[in-house]
């Protein structure tokens, strides 16, 4: 084809939303922006107005999208089934939406970023309007939705149910002429899990800004509002679901204090377990600042708050094929990590760029923050190793490879060196 690729992007979410999800999608997208053969532009489903009044910006990551970007209005079908579930998509009405950017805006390609619902009616307005399907998947949704809902006390009925909400969950990767994972374990998991998947899936994996994310003294004026003067600060960015373990960094923080009373735990981010994650605090008596959501811009400076950022996850099935965004800009920070190795934290964390923990070993986490938190040293050297190899890692840049290969796949992209490829080529 002739000119660059039109891709409309579905979104479940987009900034201001600061999650892992919106920040891939931000920087991923304005990857796309910056190289000639691709345009795209977004349609953002209605669940923007279940974080916020659905307001969107329109410069993210440094890129401007300007009129690009079009927001999914809630339906009447859809405010009433809101009102029993809190995140409900009216399918038809989202369908309807995206036929309409299609139209509006030009589309070579369906690109869509999210599962159930939300993937089921992109691939339909594809189909209807005649264009590929490009289906990405960042995380195993129904092994997160089992780890923070579901009460099933045995592994073998959990499985069971596991893949019967894959099933539905991701029922639309079926018709998908693409499959995007997020990263290689999540790959691994699809092809075996997910029927027709085997062969299909292209890896596109989280990468980092090392210019956006670098080390440097903490803010006086963030140190001065959240009272950590004098503090030996441990904490991490999350949103705060069961699975990610924030329960035992608290109670890991309250062993630590009993002998180091300069240790603070400091909290970003909100979620559902956030009022329970206060009220052990105040049981341990344990100091703890929550902040809420920290706005994108505000990131780099808060992880310089950290002298130990700690990434507890639970052993669940999400954990294990995930690779969280948070620990790369983490390392990008300098910061020293302390993590369960559980998923990619193992492989992010391994040689010596941070310190590694069995997952839900609450002993052997407490160790592990004792250590750092006694040794400004080590934490130091963590820290430097960490900077370093966030600099030789994946940019984003490098990270659209695997969108490139989707749509080369599909014809509408030539193909051509990734990235990787070309700057060995460049070195030889």
């Amino acid at each position: 084809m002739t000119g660059p690729v039109r891709v409309l992007h579905v979104l479940e979410s987009w900034a201001p939303v600061t999650t892992g999800y919106t920040m891939r999608s931000g920087e991923l997208i304005a990857a796309q922006e910056s190289v000639p053969d691709i345009d795209p532009r977004i349609l953002v489903s209605s669940r923007q107005f279940v974080y916020g009044d659905g307001s969107v910006d329109p410069v993210v990551a440094g890129a401007d999208f300007g009129g690009r970007v079009r927001v999914c209005v809630p339906s009447d079908r859809e405010r009433l089934m809101r009102k029993v579930r809190g995140f409900a998509v009216d399918r038809d009405g989202l369908r309807h939406s995206i036929e309409q950017a299609i139209d509006e805006l030009g589309a070579d390609v369906v690109h869509a970023h999210w599962s159930s619902g939300i993937g089921a009616a992109a691939a339909e307005a594809a189909r209807h309007r005649g264009l590929p399907l490009v289906a990405e998947v960042r995380f195993d949704l129904a092994g997160a939705v089992t780890a923070q809902t579901a009460r099933v006390p045995l592994s073998s009925a959990r499985r069971l149910l596991e893949t019967r909400l894959r099933t539905i969950f991701e029922g639309h990767l079926a018709s998908a002429d693409a499959i995007v994972a997020a990263g290689p374990s999540l790959a691994e998991l699809l092809e075996r899990e997910v029927p027709g998947a085997r062969g299909r899936v292209i890896v596109a994996a989280n990468g980092c800004d090392p210019e956006r994310f670098s080390p440097g003294p903490a803010n006086p004026g963030l140190v001065q509002r959240y009272g950590l003067a004098g503090a030996t600060v441990v904490g991490t960015t999350s949103t705060m679901l069961r699975y990610e373990g924030l329960d035992l960094l608290l109670r890991a923080a309250a062993e630590c204090a009993i002998t180091h009373p300069e240790v603070k735990v400091l909290l970003m981010g909100d979620g559902p377990e956030r009022g329970r994650l206060e009220r052990r605090a105040e049981r341990l008596g344990v100091p703890c600042v929550f902040t809420g959501r920290v706005a994108a811009a505000d990131m780099n400076e808060h992880y310089r708050l950290l002298d130990v950022m700690v990434l507890p996850r639970r052993d669940a099935v999400v954990t294990r094929y995930a690779g969280p965004l948070k620990l790369l800009e983490g390392l990008a920070s300098g910061r020293a990590c302390l993590g369960s190795a559980v998923g990619d934290i193992t492989e992010l964390l391994s040689d010596e760029r941070g310190l590694l923990v069995p997952a839900e070993d609450r002993g052997a986490l407490q160790a592990g923050l004792t250590e750092l938190v006694e040794n400004p040293k080590r934490r130091e050297e963590l820290g430097e190793r960490a900077r370093t190899y966030a600099v030789e890692a994946g940019t984003w840049r490098s990270a659209i490879d695997g969108h490139r290969r989707a749509y080369a796949q599909m014809g509408l992209l030539p193909e051509r060196e990734t990235t990787a490829e070309q700057t060995r080529n460049e070195t030889k």
